[in-house]
C-alpha cells in the first residue's frame, strides 16, 4: 500500500506542476531565477568564510530558509493580469493584420 501512496503522491505533484504551469507559465522561470540568486548569496558567504562546499554558513541558514519559503509562496500566489475578451480579440486581429501585410509585401 505504501508504494501506491508514493506513486499517487508523485503523480499528484506532476499534475499540480502542469496545472500551475498552465495558469502562469512565467512563474517557474521566475522561481528558478530567485533560487539561483539565493544560491549566489550562499556561495559568496561561503567564499567569505574561506570554504567552497558544505552546509550553509551559520549566520545565513535560518534566514535563507525563511526567505526561500516566503519567496516560493509569493511566486505561487502571484497571477498574471487578465485581459478582457475584447482586448484579446483586438490583439488577435492586430497580429492577423500584421501577418497579412507582411505576407502581401513579401510577394
Amino acid at each position: 500500500m505504501s508504494f501506491a501512496r508514493y506513486m499517487d503522491g508523485i503523480t499528484m505533484k506532476i499534475a499540480a506542476f502542469f496545472v500551475s504551469l498552465s495558469r502562469n507559465p512565467i512563474a517557474p522561470i521566475l522561481r528558478k531565477m530567485e533560487e539561483l540568486r539565493e544560491e549566489k548569496v550562499v556561495r559568496e558567504a561561503r567564499m567569505k568564510e574561506g570554504r567552497e562546499e558544505g552546509a550553509l554558513p551559520a549566520a545565513l541558514k535560518p534566514e535563507a530558509e525563511e526567505v526561500m519559503r516566503r519567496k516560493r509562496a509569493e511566486m505561487v500566489a502571484r497571477e498574471l493580469p487578465k485581459l478582457s475578451l475584447g482586448a484579446c480579440i483586438f490583439l488577435i486581429l492586430l497580429f492577423l493584420a500584421l501577418y497579412m501585410l507582411l505576407y502581401l509585401l513579401s510577394k
